[in-house]
């Protein structure tokens, strides 16, 4: 009896797992397909390369809205933590002196480690 619990158990959960590994491969291949779809589409504006290579490089815990463009003016809509978004500009402003940026925030959550922040930027090359 016990041993037919046992395997029983085992079954269930190796089925479990092999069900989240199925949906994690299927996610993972939509990501893959969307990032050789981003990367083979052609860009002729240095720009917007050098607006895609920066947001392409973002850390996991920034999530992104959307993000526009029109030549050499992008609009960012995001979602992320206060300081890494403090971090980013810092970094973003001084990789690229001459560009201008707009930043509005909103905050989402704060707990009493973390402030999450909705956040849109303008950015534009004069």
């Amino acid at each position: 009896m016990a041993s037919v619990l046992i395997n029983g158990s085992a079954s269930a959960y190796f089925l479990a797992l092999q069900q989240q590994s199925a949906q994690t491969l299927i996610e993972r291949q939509q990501i893959l397909n969307q990032q050789t779809t981003w990367s083979s589409s052609r860009v002729d504006h240095p720009f917007i390369e050098t607006l895609l290579a920066m947001v392409q490089s973002l850390p996991r815990s920034v999530r992104i809205v959307s993000m526009t463009h029109v030549d050499a003016n992008a609009t960012l809509l995001m979602t992320l933590p206060q300081q890494v978004l403090t971090d980013l500009l810092n970094q973003w402003q001084s990789q690229t002196p001459t560009w201008q940026w707009r930043i509005e925030s909103t905050v989402v959550s704060a707990s009493n480690r973390t402030e999450v922040v909705d956040v849109s930027i303008h950015v534009f090359e004069p």
